[in-house]
């Protein structure tokens, strides 16, 4: 925890530009789980937010799980954070807001919102986004049932699978 906060401190240095953030969402994890510190969400909330600020795509996963999971939280601050990161280009954000649209958490319901971005997150190799519209068209939720398009993502979640184990 220590090395995470020199880090997470430092000043911006485009050499350091990832461990910087990198270091900014480790040290926010370890506030969430209270990993050598006392678990603060309040405080992991806060690096969350910094790591996000330089487009670190899981930091704003964590602020869109955290703020609907962890307690009181302004519904509009999550969704704008979320989309700043859909601005950003970031597949989990564009996963969340998905998730959001579908549920009408914090924005209008807009089924057809959500599947559109759940397709832009799955064509970046987001699975969870994958596994979203493999459901979709195998049940025919929101969608006409299409199990030829089920199929489609189910292979595509193979793969990228299948690619993942090969890099390791």
């Amino acid at each position: 925890v220590k090395w995470f906060k020199i880090v997470a401190e430092a000043q911006s240095d485009t050499s350091w530009e990832w461990s910087i953030s990198e270091s900014q969402f480790l040290l926010g994890m370890c506030y969430r789980n209270g990993t050598g510190v006392e678990r603060d969400f309040d405080k992991a909330l806060k690096w969350f937010q910094i790591a996000a600020e330089r487009g670190h795509d899981e930091a704003l996963f964590e602020i869109s799980w955290g703020d609907r999971n962890w307690g009181e939280a302004d519904p509009q601050e999550n969704i704008d954070w979320i989309r700043s990161g859909v601005e950003q280009g970031s597949s989990a954000a564009m996963n969340a807001l998905a998730d959001c649209y579908c549920l009408g958490d914090g924005v209008e319901e807009d089924v057809e919102a959500a599947i559109k971005l759940w397709r832009q997150s799955a064509e970046q190799g987001n699975l969870g986004a994958m596994g979203e519209l493999k459901s979709i068209y195998k049940d025919g939720f929101f969608v006409e049932k299409n199990l030829k398009e089920s199929e489609k993502w189910s292979k595509k979640i193979e793969e990228s699978k299948s690619k993942f184990s090969k890099e390791e």
